[in-house]
């Protein structure tokens, strides 16, 4: 329904991070400030970061799954950015769309099918 991409980071290196996003030609709107939160969250000083690409792409980076709370957290920023992205502004006519897209970006992070080794 809206074109995006959620992909979450679990305790990944910098340099891991950086790589993926090189290696699928993605662009960061604000590269340096995403990597640096990311340092600070594997330094264990924050619990998590969205960072926000070109054509609605949303990179979460997490220390550990076990830390829903902290995902979720991060799930909402994600969901905000890309429905405010299609125009969608966040009132009560619109909350059940919010819901439901964080659910759905939620269901695919939980999946384990949708883990990757590489």
């Amino acid at each position: 329904m809206f074109k995006c991409h959620a992909i979450l980071f679990v305790n990944e290196t910098l340099d891991a991070v950086k790589a993926y996003i090189k290696k699928g030609e993605y662009e960061l709107n604000f590269p340096d400030e995403f990597y640096e939160r990311v340092a600070l969250v594997r330094k264990g000083e924050v619990g998590g970061v969205t960072g926000f690409g070109t054509y609605g792409t949303c990179f979460v980076y997490v220390r550990s799954l076990k830390y829903i709370p902290v995902i979720f957290h991060e799930i909402e920023h994600a969901a905000s950015h890309i429905l405010w992205r299609a125009g969608v502004h966040h009132n009560d006519y619109t909350d059940e769309v919010y819901a439901y897209l964080q659910e759905y970006i939620m269901d695919g992070f939980l999946d384990p099918a949708n883990t990757k080794k590489e």
